[in-house]
């Protein structure tokens, strides 16, 4: 009873239960907009959708960058006004790097159409959209991760990946096809960010970040970036870019259906994120043996979220993909376990 009295008054044991919790309804409703889309779309469709969705995955890393200086800044706060207009010049720094390259998406759409054997530039459109929103949501959900608030983080997310689903096969129906299914994409991340603005906006009062100039202080927080920029890079690689490799080199019919196996594929993932997402803001500068503490609970807890996840796959991936998103990817289900 001693054991589990302990357990149930750890502090990092009750935020990874709640945002646990949070993070399994996000992720199924994420993934509900996968075998929604891949029985409304055809395979190509559908294919073109999941390239679309890795090649946000990769934008995201520089948004993923600034948000983890906040996550580290909001979480060891000192000086709170002059940490947060720290975090203003942070927003408005990668404000102007991801506005430079969606920009850059949008002029070269008709080549990336052709590289990735699209049928249109219209999604690349709306990714460049979507990319400068995903920084706004972001910097507002790093607040709330940064502070602990993760009931709030967590009905942002639930808010974003219900929407998406709606929006997306409202679009899909109507025949707009993956240009409809990336705006709907869109349409959520706004609805989330209001909601997220809404729930930080007291953090913001003392600052108009018009007034903010970008200046020499945040030199030392974008070194900090550039580690992370560095190992979130190789992680979304390792799990992004072999639908865009795939879509590049084979058939449409054949990224389509690999695309769906991946998809199911990252689940792994996805499952244990929110192991991350509390043990983040938990790390406080100065105090080590408290953070070797932690840092040994999040691997024993990824490691048994993981490995369920995995003996799950191995056990039953015919079932697993048919459930998901349908018999017409049974064809590669095999691989569900080795990818």
């Amino acid at each position: 009873m001693s054991i589990i009295k302990k357990i149930s008054s750890d502090q990092f044991i009750k935020h990874n239960f709640i945002f646990f919790i949070g993070s399994m309804l996000v992720a199924f409703l994420n993934y509900l907009f996968h075998p929604v889309l891949g029985r409304m779309m055809d395979i190509e469709s559908f294919g073109e959708v999941q390239a679309i969705l890795s090649l946000s995955l990769i934008l995201a890393i520089f948004t993923g960058v600034f948000r983890n200086i906040v996550i580290n800044i909001a979480s060891n706060a000192s000086e709170m006004e002059k940490d947060k207009e720290t975090i203003l010049m942070l927003e408005k720094f990668s404000f102007y790097i991801v506005l430079s390259i969606s920009f850059l998406v949008v002029i070269f759409s008709p080549q990336l159409k052709t590289f990735f054997n699209f049928t249109s530039i219209y999604p690349f459109i709306a990714l460049a959209v979507l990319f400068i929103f995903t920084l706004s949501l972001s910097f507002r959900q790093a607040l709330l991760q940064g502070f602990k608030d993760f009931k709030s983080l967590s009905i942002s997310n639930i808010i974003m990946s219900g929407g998406r689903v709606m929006f997306a096969a409202t679009l899909v129906y109507l025949g707009f096809s993956a240009f409809g299914a990336v705006s709907g994409l869109i349409l959520a991340q706004v609805i989330a960010l209001g909601y997220a603005f809404y729930k930080t906006k007291h953090h913001w009062r003392m600052f108009d970040s018009r007034k903010v100039k970008i200046s020499s202080r945040i030199k030392k927080e974008l070194k900090y970036g550039l580690l992370i920029f560095i190992s979130t890079l190789c992680i979304t690689f390792f799990y992004s870019a072999d639908v865009i490799i795939i879509k590049h080199y084979f058939s449409p019919d054949i990224a389509g259906v690999y695309s769906g196996i991946a998809t199911i594929a990252r689940i792994v993932f996805f499952v244990t994120a929110s192991v991350a997402g509390v043990l983040l803001p938990s790390i406080k500068l100065g105090e080590d043996s408290d953070n070797k503490k932690i840092l040994k609970k999040a691997f024993v807890l990824v490691f048994c979220l993981g490995s369920l996840v995995l003996l799950t796959f191995w056990a039953f991936p015919a079932i697993i993909v048919r459930s998901l998103i349908g018999t017409k990817y049974l064809a590669l289900s095999p691989y569900l376990p080795k990818l």
